[in-house]
């Protein structure tokens, strides 16, 4: 199997309301239906939305799985006849897709890209952003109209999980660095790892904000650097965005889903829910799916009833 697809792993953190309860919560109520009905997010040049979606176990753990699709077109100008280019405009239909699995208990996520255009985590968090919020506008007038409680708002974070040594890599290729800074979220029962970090989450609390920034100006210490970036975007507790120049003096600024190559699975033919299976052990077998918080493994054990609900009627 000599084809590659190039691989994301990464933290699915959702949370709902004043309260940010976590992504099981409103599983069954908000999340599940919305990836499931096919809603289509439109915008200038393409449509895109999630399909074949499954509720399914992998290794005796739930999982929810399906494509993020975006149909658009592919612009020709020209073609070679005769050895000669020749103008031809046209416009080919095309729809590059990603396959994804997340994992109930640790709402972890791997994204497969099938091929070079397929969408990214980034497109994959700005299309379930209008999805949800679409299906929960829509759901909250019925429910308004039969006089029942109010959905609350998700607020969804979709945030990149690089390996430790593709970070280290990336951080190397900065002759400077200007600026690094960090973005918080409200988590979905994970733990922040360093004392800096949990200050942040617990000040953020105390101010009763949902998000808080913490920027660092000028760093030196690559070893400094690349420890922070273990504690926060490794473990996919915060989003970063880091500005520098290379050596060339070229100015550069990236975020948390450029920092680190993403990984390569062998991968023949196009994806479809026959390798999820395959692709679940790939990860599992390198280490790349870390374990669930003692939190959310209480929160999917007291799913679990629901989950196999849902399960039996598809």
């Amino acid at each position: 199997m000599d084809e590659v697809k190039k691989l994301s792993i990464a933290n699915f953190n959702i949370t709902y309301g004043p309260e940010n309860e976590p992504m099981l919560t409103y599983f069954q109520d908000i999340l599940y239906p919305a990836f499931c009905n096919e809603q289509k997010v439109r915008t200038s040049k393409n449509v895109s939305y999630f399909s074949d979606v499954e509720l399914k176990l992998i290794s005796s753990e739930y999982v929810l799985t399906g494509n993020l699709i975006r149909e658009t077109h592919y612009r020709v100008r020209t073609i070679v006849v005769d050895n000669e280019l020749v103008p031809s405009p046209s416009s080919v239909p095309t729809a590059p897709y990603s396959r994804f699995i997340i994992y109930l208990k640790s709402h972890r996520m791997i994204l497969v890209k099938n091929e070079g255009q397929s969408p990214n985590l980034k497109s994959f968090q700005a299309v379930l952003r209008k999805v949800v919020d679409r299906y929960t506008r829509e759901a909250n007038r019925e429910r308004d109209k039969a006089d029942l409680p109010l959905f609350p708002n998700a607020v969804i974070n979709i945030v990149n999980m690089p390996l430790p040594d593709s970070i280290d890599e990336t951080i190397k290729e900065f002759a400077k660095i200007k600026s690094i800074n960090l973005r918080f979220f409200p988590l979905n029962n994970d733990i922040d790892p360093a004392p800096l970090l949990a200050y942040v989450r617990s000040t953020m609390d105390s101010v009763d904000s949902k998000t808080g920034n913490l920027t660092f100006n000028s760093p030196k210490s690559a070893n400094g650097i690349s420890n922070l970036f273990q504690d926060s975007i490794a473990s996919g507790n915060a989003s970063a965005t880091v500005t520098g120049e290379k050596q060339d003096g070229t100015k550069v600024k990236i975020t948390d889903n450029q920092l680190g190559s993403e990984l390569q699975i062998p991968s023949a033919g196009n994806l479809s829910a026959d390798d999820d299976e395959r692709i679940a052990n790939y990860c599992k077998s390198r280490n790349y799916l870390p374990e669930a918080s003692e939190d959310n493994k209480a929160l999917y054990g007291k799913a679990l009833n629901i989950l196999e609900l849902l399960v039996s009627k598809i």
